[in-house]
């Protein structure tokens, strides 16, 4: 099969650094309040502590996500799957979250018997197709997908690592293994 990398999720995820992001943004403006309550002669109330609250929280929250990269990066045990699309769907599922609801957009389709099914609209180390560089996946559309499996609840999730399509030459991945 011949094809290019569509999705990496060793390089293509931005959770850690949207975190890191809104981290320093975050600190910027406590730091900032902090300093005009301080050239006041003020002092530092709950609302800048809080803030600084969630800068940490959210530089944790970054150091987290990069965690989670390397644990992906150094697994032993990495499927892969290659064939054409079968079975594509998408559906709008409800999440009910008290005063308002919102939804989650749910994409899924099978390669090779392997089904593949992952939340749109929600930011994650795995693939998960959100725009503004979502790939239009449609039946038939050959692929070669590199998933891991991790236990969700009751269920067992085949979460996709690398996607590759339509484009130039496929090379073997090194340690994986078929099923």
């Amino acid at each position: 099969m011949q094809g290019e990398v569509l999705y990496d999720a060793l390089i293509a995820s931005r959770a850690p650094v949207s975190a890191l992001y809104f981290a320093a943004a975050a600190a910027f403006l406590a730091a900032g309040w902090g300093l005009w309550l301080h050239r006041r002669n003020e002092s530092i109330h709950a609302g800048v502590k809080a803030l600084a609250g969630i800068a940490l929280f959210l530089a944790a929250l970054s150091a987290l996500y990069r965690y989670e990269l390397w644990l992906l990066a150094s697994r032993a045990q990495i499927l892969e799957v290659e064939g054409p699309v079968q079975g594509y769907w998408t559906r709008r599922v409800d999440r009910e979250t008290g005063q308002r609801r919102l939804y989650w957009d749910w994409e899924g389709f099978s390669v090779g018997g392997v089904e593949f099914a992952y939340p749109r609209n929600a930011e994650q180390n795995y693939f998960h197709n959100a725009a503004p560089g979502a790939i239009p996946i449609t039946g038939g559309m050959r692929l070669r997908i590199r998933y891991i499996q991790e236990q969700d609840g009751r269920d067992v999730r085949n979460r996709i690592v690398r996607l590759e399509g339509p484009g130039g030459a496929l090379q073997p991945l090194e340690g994986s293994s078929r099923k």
